[in-house]
């Protein structure tokens, strides 16, 4: 609600009686010589009485006349005069209408009648006097003026400028009804005439016209205000520093922008001038074009001090509060607001504010409330803003599903309807794309990668270009659903928007060196120097980034670097202590480096976090094998198995340890469990030591014939050398994968 300055009151003329008064027996003394001789001696008395200014012994004598002659109308109107000068108005109206019962045709009673009814406060009947005299003589364009001057103490400003116009046209250098005609064109609104009325005054009148500040009021008003300025200058050089005056620049300064100007120009019009208090509101007004609210609303509360009933300052005062997001002030100020009108208009406006303060204040909860409330009022109808107020708190408290058929409305509102509330639509439509997002999200983290693909979909279509979100999730479902190619390509349409987005470029990495992993049945074949720069940039970039970090070390492993994979998950490591999956992973890589030592490290640490992983054991079974631990290396295979008995590589280690230890019965009992486990990834080689080890537990039969021979049962079986199987490959351990993310942006609008 904008504050409008109070108009120009309409200028109060002094009134002039030179003629309205009544003609002096004075200026009558020719027509004397018409009096009866009875009464000539009682006027000739009153006559001089009247220039010695002893007006009560005129009167005496005008009565001795009126009671000699009481036909002779003149001495009415003298007497009339007489009293109208002691002020003896109501008897002075008596003796001019008895003169014009005995003569109606005398103009000039009519006119000195008007005067004495203008005088007593009776314009009404002033203005029929006036208007009768020049009936009876339209020559006489002087009571024209008077006329005027009637008709505007009524307000009847047309008539009256138009007999103003009429007069001039007659005495068009007459400076007083041009200078007045000028007035009432200002006090009307009419700046433009009243500009060019002034102007012919300066022309005709150089010296005379002093005019400089109701001039610059009216260039002002018809929006010169340089000109209005260069006035003013000469009217502060003729009159010094006066409140009017520097009022008037503070607006001219206004209009030109020159707000500074503007309020030191006003501030020391109130200065001067105290009872102008209505300046501490174009002071306000100005503050709050400039955006400070701060002194403005101090110039509001100053002058509310004055005036503590004003509710439209009241009004204006919680609109700057909320401009200095000041909401708890704001809403002290609304609520005796609400209680101090009925208006229902005003109310719901009232209401929709307070709604709005409580929302900047965060009671969600309650401002959804008030809202919800003005929803059922017939303002709310074609009320856009409530709806986008609403939407946004529906938004902000996470109520998706309520929001976005508002988003809706408001996305495809008719022209016609935005008249009070201009619906942003492309700022609707982006707040429309997140909240679907929103709802994507939640579909995604459900594992509904359908919903999440369709609610995505939709939102692309309201996102504003650098929305990149909706494509984000898109992206992410397509990766979920091992949809690598649209995936790369919604990753790829983020990356436009956002050329650092690390969950595109990350995960549009590992998309790439997806298609460049190896056949596992086939020697690895490298991964593109593109992709390891690619993730290198991102682990420098993002030191702390976890996934970043891991996905670098694939990339290495997948290239054959063991060292830079043994790097970069070291580095995890510190940023994630606890992670077994990291420590395996190390381990693994100096495993295969042949340094199985540091592998035995890795693998206790992991022990160390967790002992129920059976991987965990299972690797270590095959370092303590390599060291030459065997008990150690078939106790862990044993441990192994216990965590998991349907893990068939533990029970093929243990199997290959105990043929080590000479155990060959055990070995042959191990590999026969394993060769059963149709998950047996070395059955051949399992199958071909069951034979070797049965000959060897077994010894083959005696020829018929040939000397036996003797054994000690206690000496252990012979193997054909290097016929030990190697040990089994280590278990790939790469951290548990993690699915990218797609957090919900926030709302592009409050």
């Amino acid at each position: 609600m904008k504050h409008t300055p109070t108009l120009l009151s309409p200028f109060k003329m002094p009134l002039v009686y030179t003629l309205a008064l009544g003609v002096s027996l004075s200026m009558l003394s020719g027509l004397a010589w018409a009096l009866t001789p009875q009464s000539r001696e009682a006027y000739v008395a009153a006559q001089q009485a009247e220039r010695r200014g002893d007006l009560k012994t005129a009167e005496q004598s005008l009565r001795r006349a009126i009671s000699m002659d009481p036909q002779d109308y003149l001495n009415y109107v003298k007497l009339g005069s007489i009293l109208s000068q002691q002020g003896k108005l109501n008897e002075a109206v008596s003796y001019y209408q008895q003169a014009l019962t005995l003569n109606p045709q005398d103009k000039m009673v009519l006119y000195s009648l008007g005067g004495v009814y203008e005088q007593m406060g009776q314009y009404a009947k002033a203005e029929e006097a006036y208007a009768l005299s020049l009936q009876n003589n339209p020559q006489y364009q002087f009571a024209l003026l008077n006329l005027a001057r009637a008709e505007i103490q009524q307000k009847k400003y047309a008539p009256a400028i138009a007999h103003y116009q009429q007069f001039l046209n007659r005495y068009p250098d007459h400076y007083e009804a041009r200078r007045h005609l000028a007035k009432l064109y200002l006090a009307t609104g009419q700046e433009p005439e009243s500009v060019k009325q002034y102007d012919i005054l300066k022309q005709r009148f150089p010296g005379q016209f002093g005019e400089h500040l109701d001039l610059a009021r009216a260039l002002n008003g018809a929006n010169a205000p340089e000109q209005a300025l260069e006035e003013l200058k000469v009217a502060y050089a003729k009159e010094g520093s006066k409140s009017d005056i520097d009022e008037e620049m503070g607006r001219a300064h206004a209009a030109l922008g020159q707000a500074e100007l503007a309020i030191r120009n006003y501030q020391k019009a109130y200065a001067l001038n105290p009872k102008k208090d209505d300046l501490l509101l174009r002071i306000a007004d100005l503050y709050r074009s400039q955006q400070k609210p701060a002194p403005a609303i101090e110039n509001y509360q100053a002058y509310l001090k004055l005036h503590p009933n004003d509710q439209d300052v009241h009004r204006l005062l919680a609109n700057t509060y909320f401009d200095d997001k000041q909401y708890e002030a704001a809403l002290n100020e609304l609520g005796p607001l609400l209680q101090a009108t009925s208006d229902p208009q005003q109310r719901y406006d009232i209401q929709k504010d307070i709604g709005y303060a409580t929302q900047m204040l965060g009671d969600l909860p309650k401002a959804i409330s008030l809202y919800e409330q003005l929803m059922g009022e017939p303002q709310a109808a074609q009320d856009l803003q409530l709806r986008s107020n609403l939407a946004i708190a529906y938004h902000k408290d996470g109520n998706f599903l309520k929001a976005i058929p508002l988003y809706k409305q408001l996305y495809y509102a008719d022209a016609k309807v935005q008249t009070t509330y201009q619906v942003n639509r492309a700022g609707v439509g982006n707040d429309l794309a997140t909240a679907l997002t929103a709802l994507g999200d939640a579909a995604y983290k459900a594992g509904d990668f359908n919903a999440a693909l369709s609610t995505y979909g939709e939102a692309v279509l309201y996102a504003s270009k650098k929305n990149y979100w909706p494509h984000l999730g898109l992206a992410n479902t397509y990766y979920a659903l091992h949809m690598p190619d649209k995936a790369y390509q919604e990753y790829s349409a983020v990356l436009e928007q956002d050329p650092d987005n690390v969950t595109a470029k990350l995960y549009r990495t590992k998309l790439a060196m997806a298609k460049a992993e190896p056949d596992p049945s086939k020697p690895p074949t490298g991964i593109s120097s593109s992709n390891i720069n690619t993730l290198e940039a991102l682990a420098k970039a993002n030191p702390n980034n976890l996934e970043v970090l891991i996905t670098l070390a694939e990339a290495y492993v997948q290239q054959g670097n063991a060292d830079g994979a043994i790097t970069m998950y070291e580095k995890a490591l510190t940023l994630d202590p606890k992670n077994v999956d990291l420590l395996l992973s190390i381990g693994t890589q100096w495993q295969r480096k042949g340094n199985f030592e540091q592998a035995k490290n890795a693998y206790l640490r992991a022990l160390a976090l967790n002992d129920k992983m059976p991987s965990t054991y299972y690797n270590l079974g095959i370092v303590y094998n390599e060291l030459g631990q065997l008990d150690k290396s078939a106790e862990a295979y044993r441990q192994a198995i216990a965590l998991d008995p349907a893990n068939a590589d533990s029970r093929y280690g243990l199997a290959i340890t105990q043929e080590k230890q000479q155990k060959f019965q055990d070995a042959l009992e191990s590999y026969q469990t394993y060769a059963q486990n149709p998950q047996a990834r070395y059955l051949k080689e399992a199958q071909s030591r069951i034979e070797i080890l049965k000959q060897a537990i077994s010894p083959a039969p005696v020829a018929p014939g040939a000397p036996a021979k003797t054994t000690d049962p206690s000496a252990p079986a012979k193997v054909t050398p290097k016929t030990v199987p190697a040990a089994p490959e280590p278990l790939k351990q790469v951290p548990t994968r993690i699915e990218p993310t797609s957090p919900m942006p926030k709302t592009s609008r409050t």
